[in-house]
């Protein structure tokens, strides 16, 4: 009501939630109804900054000897936020750990995100764990490491999630497209080495990036320029979409996303429709008669 009369900002409203959010489960529900009506109240006459120095203290009157928080509270706050691609292709990424997994995270930065240490910047920079690596390396790369803690903590990130990738743990296929980064790029912006390329899942990738990163992992490489050797024509033979007709889906112009007009769900989570003519009716499995669809749409 305050925010419709316009009395608070959308920042007040967030720094209330962020207050709320945080009082214990065990609480009676009227509590918490009073407690919303006296943020909202505190909203009005006061800054975000405010009304979470304020909060701290209405949730030390609701809880004072800290016993009425459980792993109810703990589990029901968990969550993990990947945010938009900004212009420059970063993204903001916010977390709530619980302590299980705050424990692995802290436990994988004590050991791979030590200075000297995964340094992508530095090709001589040991990776993995700084225990198994060459002392000596270790502490020459570590004087050239000119990176902050944070920059660390997101370098051992990317090197453990680069090793995932590399032991096939995320599994052998997703969708019916093989769980690697599958990219595609214009063949104009790579010969410039400008510009963007696009993920199965959606995220740009400046080409620069691409090019260090298919020397690195030797992928797949397709061209597709008039025709190619994989079959991709089955008719009636095979109902569900190849992998190879899946790659080639998404290497289309338009195969970046569902078909259906404003529908933005990327590759890496649609399925191939029978869009010419639907199986039951007696459509074909041909490239040409295929078009991606998320579970939805295609139903």
């Amino acid at each position: 009501e305050a925010l419709a009369d316009g009395k608070v900002s959308t920042s007040h409203v967030r720094a209330v939630l962020d207050v709320l959010d945080q009082i214990p489960h065990a609480v009676d529900h009227d509590v918490k109804v009073a407690a919303e009506r006296q943020m909202a109240e505190i909203a009005v006459d006061h800054t975000p900054a405010d009304i979470t120095a304020l909060g701290a203290r209405l949730l030390a009157h609701l809880d004072p000897d800290g016993t009425l928080t459980d792993d109810t509270d703990r589990k029901r706050r968990r969550n993990l936020s990947v945010n938009r691609q900004r212009a420059d292709g970063t993204a903001k990424m916010t977390a709530n750990l619980t302590p299980e997994l705050l424990a692995r995270i802290t436990m994988l930065l004590a050991v791979w995100a030590k200075p000297g240490m995964n340094n992508p910047d530095d090709p001589d920079s040991p990776h993995g764990s700084i225990e198994d690596a060459d002392p000596e390396a270790v502490e020459a790369a570590a004087a050239r490491d000119d990176r902050t803690p944070a920059q660390l903590n997101h370098d051992a990130l990317n090197a453990l999630l680069k090793a995932v990738f590399d032991d096939g743990l995320l599994g052998k296929s997703h969708r019916g497209l093989p769980i690697q980064l599958i990219i595609k790029a214009d063949l104009n912006d790579l010969r410039r080495e400008a510009g963007f390329a696009t993920t199965a899942t959606g995220t740009l990738i400046p080409i620069t990036d691409l090019v260090n990163l298919a020397a690195d992992t030797q992928p797949w490489l397709a061209v597709f320029k008039d025709a190619t050797a994989v079959p991709l024509y089955f008719g009636r033979g095979k109902r569900l979409a190849t992998r190879e007709q899946r790659l080639v889906s998404f290497a289309r112009p338009d195969g970046e996303v569902c078909s259906t007009p404003d529908c933005g769900i990327s590759a890496a989570h649609v399925e191939m429709h029978h869009a010419q003519l639907d199986w039951g009716l007696g459509g074909l499995t041909d490239i040409t008669d295929l078009a991606p669809a998320c579970p939805k749409h295609n139903r």
